[in-house]
């Protein structure tokens, strides 16, 4: 156990610094990161370890791509938050493994609970952005797992007077688009004009999330590309679309990022279909989406089959395989 004091003050500094590293330079977290490690290594445990293996997990699952060894060092994070009962710590953490690490190989709803407790826990031990952050992550995988949008809605709404009653004034105008969109999909083609003459549209919008930290500017990209392709104004998504394919480049994913890929190419797909024009270029992007979600399909087939299923019915169809095209759209 670590029994330094300036090393447990050196380890509290390296925290703090990767949460802005990850919105604005997540080039730099690494760095951060493996001298956490380090120090843990050479003068032992303490309980601020607990986020440095948290962000260790995302490094080795976003970045290199090694999901299963990713998950065992989030496992391990949160055992040293029950070893040392950090319930100051307990928040970051959890945003970490129930916010990314876990949902590549469990099942999103089985992390809307923990998201939960961690917002919770953030309120009571004075840690609003991260409590923040835990409740906004629920939002987005309620979203993505489809939930009603009345009820999605009604969630959304409490959660920004959360948001507003803390004063976390840039996390509310994160969220202030996300609403919007909530509203587009529940109004209809009405909403949808709506949506595009209100503010989430704006380019300043835009540039402001950017501001918050670059992960909000593509997420708000995927949500314009999303509306754009659910209401077939496929140019306006194809914009956005291209926007949200940086979101790849984010090291605090998780397998929601799947949608976001479909999207891209489902967006590809019915430009195609209303020009049949560049349909090589259509093939080649669908097999590399498809490669890529098969993969992560192993890992969590519960969330990735039915999009697997998606890809291979496009593909098929643009292939004129219309037997096998249809035999793929029904199991999705």
């Amino acid at each position: 156990q670590m029994t330094d004091e300036r090393k447990v003050a050196c380890m509290q500094v390296i925290n703090l610094l990767i949460s802005p590293c990850f919105l604005m330079q997540p080039h730099l977290v690494t760095l951060l990161v493996l001298r956490g490690i380090r120090i843990t290594l050479d003068h032992g445990l303490c309980a601020v370890s607990a986020m440095v293996f948290g962000s260790y997990s995302i490094i080795l699952t976003n970045y290199a791509g090694h999901i299963e060894r990713g998950t065992k060092f989030g496992t391990l994070a949160l055992a040293l938050v029950e070893k040392f009962d950090a319930k100051e710590w307990m928040p970051r953490v959890y945003a970490c493994i129930y916010g990314s690490i876990y949902g590549w190989t469990h099942s999103l709803r089985d992390c809307l609970e923990p998201l939960d407790r961690g917002m919770l826990t953030g309120i009571e031990t004075g840690d609003n952005e991260f409590a923040i952050l835990n409740g906004h992550i629920r939002c987005v995988f309620m979203f993505a797992l489809g939930e009603p949008l009345p009820n999605l809605k009604k969630q959304v709404d409490k959660f920004a007077q959360d948001v507003r009653s803390l004063g976390q004034k840039s996390m509310l105008q994160a969220l202030e688009p996300f609403v919007k969109l909530i509203e587009a999909l529940m109004g209809g083609n009405d909403g949808y004009r709506d949506y595009l003459n209100s503010s989430a549209c704006d380019e300043a919008t835009y540039s402001e999330q950017q501001a918050i930290g670059t992960f909000w500017g593509y997420w708000l990209s995927y949500q314009k590309s999303f509306a754009g392709y659910l209401f077939e104004d496929y140019e306006f998504a194809t914009v956005h679309a291209k926007r949200s394919r940086k979101m790849d480049e984010y090291p605090f994913n998780s397998i929601d990022i799947a949608q976001v890929h479909l999207m891209d190419f489902l967006i590809h797909v019915a430009q195609y279909k209303r020009s049949r024009r560049k349909r090589r270029k259509i093939l080649r992007l669908g097999r590399a989406r498809l490669k890529n979600m098969e993969k992560l399909a192993q890992y969590n087939p519960q969330y990735c089959l039915g999009k697997v299923h998606l890809i291979k019915a496009e593909i098929a169809s643009i292939s004129s395989a219309h037997n096998t095209a249809y035999q793929h759209y029904v199991t999705a």
